[in-house]
């Protein structure tokens, strides 16, 4: 947990300013990220779909009106 949120706002800001990375390199941290992410249990092909017939019934209320 966070416990204050300020300071990383300040350092998250001031790390933005000051990187000179290639696209590559960034390109190289998401990919990372992701795949840690998708090591943890995230971003499964099964979860793309969580929660989509709650979506369409919403639409569907929302467009007959």
């Amino acid at each position: 947990m966070i416990k204050n949120p300020g300071k990383l706002r300040e350092f998250e800001d001031a790390t933005l300013k000051n990187d000179r990375g290639s696209f590559a390199e960034k390109l190289a941290i998401i990919e990372a990220l992701y795949r840690e992410a998708r090591a943890m249990g995230h971003f499964t092909p099964d979860s793309r779909l969580d929660g989509v017939e709650v979506k369409i019934e919403i639409a569907r209320v929302v467009n007959s009106v």
